[in-house]
């Protein structure tokens, strides 16, 4: 993937449609940007802060895609979100923005303008607006009952799960998978499938079993079958700046195991996001052996990463490990632990 995030530049005349239906003025909303473009849509899905349209067949836009997320992070003032609320699915809108579209799947843009040029049937857009407010009360209501709204994915057979993190990385602008389903409550049952709304895009991260999925411009980090075991702890419990000594702790009642394979992963502050830590050259191994854990166990691991990484600088880091669950039954899952750690100089 390449590092660098792609924008397709649209260059097209402006477009001034004036409609005079029955003497009434169109609705609109504007920033304090000038919009350069402007396109005509069909609004499909109506979110918290975007909606997704279908650009109309003439329009250039929809030689690029035939969908496109439409984040208005810029209308939050209270007379654009008064008529950001009149817009439903079906309406036809015409959209300003600056000319530059994310190569995403949607794409992606974000709004500068936004005018409604024609209401949808009527009862249709009442119908639309009942199916938001009860795909919001049902979330809101797992939250009352005591538990987070955790937001998931379904991708590949496998249930990628919000890990609260962000990602700053630069990227390529070409989408790797999207979503277009998305269930009411519950989990993700199928591929492509999300339990927040359809519309999104997504990359694959550079450590397996990890996704970044794009969601109101923000990348967020999904991983498969991390730290998502109940009774299984690893934490570290000394340190210098070129050797750990962990801990894990079994309290389930399977089986656990593991190897001396790991990697270490640096907190990058300024970008908020946390990165991989490079290897000192591309020779490198380790032990094949397996430790075992078992069942209300505890197990101490150590390692030197001077061979691999040298003495690390001062910062805040993690250790990655993958650990084997046995099942009674004889079936084996992976799963992937990690343990925060930090080096401070001088000490």
């Amino acid at each position: 993937m390449k590092k660098m995030k792609k924008i397709l530049f649209i260059s097209m005349m402006s477009i001034f449609i004036l409609l005079a239906g029955c003497g009434k003025e169109e609705e609109k909303v504007k920033t304090g940007v000038t919009a350069e473009v402007y396109f005509d849509a069909v609004v499909l899905e109506v979110n918290e802060s975007s909606f997704l349209v279908e650009p109309k067949e003439e329009s250039n836009e929809k030689k690029s895609a035939d969908k496109i997320v439409v984040s208005r992070k810029n209308m939050e003032d209270e007379e654009s979100l008064k008529i950001m609320e009149q817009i439903g699915v079906g309406d036809t809108v015409s959209i300003g923005y600056d000319g530059m579209i994310a190569e995403t799947y949607p794409a992606q843009i974000t709004a500068l303008e936004i005018t409604i040029l024609n209401k949808a049937d009527s009862s249709e857009n009442v119908n639309s607006t009942k199916e938001n407010v009860t795909n919001t009360t049902i979330n809101e209501s797992d939250a009352m009952d005591g538990e987070e709204f955790v937001r998931m994915v379904m991708l590949n057979d496998k249930l990628y799960v919000d890990t609260k993190e962000t990602s700053s990385m630069l990227r390529c602008g070409n989408a790797d998978f999207g979503f277009d389903s998305s269930v009411e409550k519950g989990k993700p049952t199928q591929n492509y499938q999300t339990n927040f709304g359809t519309g999104y895009a997504g990359q694959y991260s550079i450590r397996e079993n990890r996704v970044e999925i794009c969601i109101d411009d923000v990348w967020h980090v999904f991983a498969y079958q991390e730290n998502d075991l109940e009774g299984v702890t690893m934490e570290v419990t000394e340190n210098t700046k070129h050797t750990i000594t962990m801990e894990i702790k079994n309290t389930t009642d399977s089986k656990l195991q593991y190897g001396d394979d790991y990697s270490l992963e640096k907190y990058e502050e300024d970008i908020d996001t946390w990165t991989g830590v490079p290897y000192l050259n591309s020779d490198i191994g380790f032990h094949d052996i397996a430790y075992p854990v078992e069942k209300g166990k505890n197990s101490t691991w150590s390692a030197d990463w001077m061979n691999l990484y040298g003495e690390l600088e001062e910062g805040k880091y993690r250790v990655v490990k993958e650990v084997q669950v046995w099942q009674e039954s004889g079936e084996v899952s992976f799963h992937t632990l990690t343990a925060e750690f930090e080096i401070i100089e001088n000490e």
